[in-house]
């Protein structure tokens, strides 16, 4: 039974580590509420919705991990960006109602107050396709000046940056930009509010360059204090067409060297396809033969579309049990993602029947309407570690990589009878795993005294999804020679992250992602410099711990799993994981 003096001293306490789960979520009074909301939510989800002793169990013995049981919602959506525009703000009670915006500075105000809208209703991020195309004409045919598109983009970024949903946290926002017009909308007249334009999207592209170059700029600056913007977290498209010499996107790479903000889609030598952001729901259906991309990498979705929930499966703790005999692993490997494709058709059913069909999500109700488009997603953590604690063989050797690679195959041919099965989407994800890394190694460690994990006994953490050991991460070669072929065997989450010891040149940048895109099918490449800060003094960009000026020591900052956060607010099996880590010279 719940304790409610137990749920609020372990928050006030800080006796749960728990309250460092989420480094985006401070020690706060809204982190305490949302902590206690968190706990009532995760009982009623075991024991009313699941019931099943065997999904019970899996959770708690640390078999998988269920993300997400402090809501009783969805986890991610990505909402149409055109639909947005056509119909301006409607459908949600208490909210006043808005006429599709006429102009930039307004459409940008609605944009983020649908985002704190949208972040109330679900777990997960919210992402928006195609930004850059879908406003440009607004500025066209406002005949702004690039210093007021500048300022009112300063206004939307510090908006969505301020704390406005449980847990005293910003809104997690993901916005995809083009750069110029994609193919399946180049030619289409473009829309202002509900009225088409005489115009196309094609026509806008130094509108788009005005307010891409404004956004470099703003994200480059930092706040006042020159601390690098939470959110958005920005994906670009990178296609054949991308002209790495353009000026205008100069200012990209540095600001991509500088704080390392963006995700890079690559569309010039993977298997992604850049229109399915927008046509990918009326295909989804097609052929449950085929494991489909969700897309827009670690936290992004195409339009309408986005994933119910996740579980991860705890593979170390499989090859543990079942050290040097396949078979016996494939048969416990199947059984639990038996068990995790149980709880994910009982979370959508209990969601269709409780939230969806009672209309408790209006925004999500108006804006996109249906779970049929949504995900049940699946992921992995610690599959280096499974080699290790299988046959003593890291992910790095021949036979680990043969290893990971069969596994990952054999869970995608599960999905894809899953999908047969249930008529319901699912997709194979590298999950992100803040917490879920340290919670399962955690409870591991706790059950088996020789088990392998890093990071060591006091906090101990599985690498993410497929990801080498960030110890032995030598140079980009090794590590883009590595992951490609474990990469694309996911349908989801996929990003290869380069952490660096500090801030590198726009042109070294440049020069980086330029060669991933052409020479790897890695689907997402992120740069990932470590920062430092004088609270004082602001952004230091030499590679010391002390302030060059005032001796006082630094403030870290780094990416934790898709966003930037000080290294003082990870959990500790992230910050264990952060010791470890290879910081590259570059």
């Amino acid at each position: 039974m719940l304790s409610s003096k137990k749920i609020v001293d372990d928050y006030i306490k800080k006796i749960d580590w728990r309250v460092n789960e989420n480094s985006n979520s401070p020690y706060s009074f809204g982190s305490l509420n949302k902590h206690i909301i968190a706990e009532v939510s995760k009982d009623y989800w075991l024991n009313e919705v699941y019931k099943d002793k065997r999904i019970i169990d899996a959770y708690k013995n640390g078999d998988m991990h269920i993300h997400d049981l402090g809501g009783l919602t969805l986890y991610c959506c990505g909402y149409s960006l055109r639909n947005i525009i056509l119909m301006g703000v409607q459908g949600i009670p208490n909210i006043p109602t808005s006429s599709p915006a006429k102009h930039f500075d307004a459409i940008l105000n609605q944009i983020a107050n649908l985002v704190t809208i949208y972040q109330n209703e679900i777990m997960g991020a919210v992402a928006f396709n195609s930004f850059d195309t879908l406003l440009a004409p607004y500025i066209k045919n406002d005949n702004l000046t690039y210093e007021e598109v500048k300022q009112n983009l300063q206004n939307f970024i510090f908006s969505i940056n301020s704390n406005s949903r449980a847990g005293a946290e910003p809104a997690f926002t993901n916005i995809t930009f083009d750069l110029f017009p994609p193919k399946d909308l180049e030619n289409d007249p473009a829309l202002i509010g509900d009225k088409i334009q005489e115009f196309t999207y094609k026509e806008c592209q130094k509108e788009m360059d005005m307010l891409n170059k404004a956004f470099y700029e703003l994200m480059n600056e930092g706040d006042y204090n020159g601390r690098p913007f939470s959110y958005p977290i920005p994906t670009y498209n990178i296609n054949s067409n991308f002209d790495f010499d353009n000026p205008n996107n100069d200012m990209l790479f540095e600001m991509t060297g500088k704080f390392g903000y963006p995700y890079f889609a690559n569309f010039v030598n993977s298997d992604m396809d850049q229109s399915d952001v927008r046509s990918m729901c009326c295909r989804l259906n097609l052929d449950l033969r085929e494991l489909r991309k969700r897309n827009g990498g670690l936290f992004g979705s195409g339009d309408s579309t986005g994933s119910i929930g996740v579980v991860t499966i705890n593979l170390p703790r499989l090859a543990y049990k079942h050290k040097n005999n396949e078979k016996e692993f494939f048969n416990a490997l199947k059984e639990i993602l038996i068990i995790a494709k149980d709880s994910l058709e009982k979370k959508r059913k209990w969601l269709n029947d409780n939230i969806i069909n009672k209309d408790m999500l209006p925004a999500f109700s108006t804006y996109v309407g249906t779970l049929k488009n949504h995900f049940s997603t699946i992921g992995i953590v610690g599959l280096n570690e499974m080699c290790e604690n299988f046959n003593g063989n890291n992910i790095l050797t021949e036979e680990g990589m043969e290893f990971s690679i069969k596994v990952c195959n054999f869970i995608r041919e599960e999905l894809i009878n899953f999908q047969e099965e249930t008529g319901n989407l699912y997709n194979f994800e590298a999950t992100p795993a803040e917490s879920t890394c340290y919670r399962l190694a955690k409870k591991d460690v706790e059950d088996f005294e020789d088990i392998i994990v890093r990071g060591g006994r006091e906090y101990p953490y599985y690498t993410n999804s497929c990801h080498m050991p960030p110890n032995e991460v030598k140079n980009l070669k090794q590590l883009f020679d590595h992951q490609e072929k474990l990469q694309v065997l996911f349908t989801g989450g996929t990003v290869v992250h380069i952490y660096c010891d500090g801030a590198i040149s726009g042109e070294k940048a440049k020069h980086i992602v330029k060669t991933v895109c052409k020479e790897y099918r890695t689907p997402y490449v992120s740069i990932s410099p470590l920062n430092r800060y004088c609270e004082e003094h602001g952004y230091v960009k030499e590679r010391v711990e002390e302030c060059p000026i005032c001796g006082k020591k630094l403030d870290l900052y780094q990416r934790i799993t898709g966003y930037l956060r000080k290294v003082e607010f990870f959990n500790d099996g992230k910050k264990s994981e952060f010791k470890d880590r290879n910081q590259l010279s570059l």
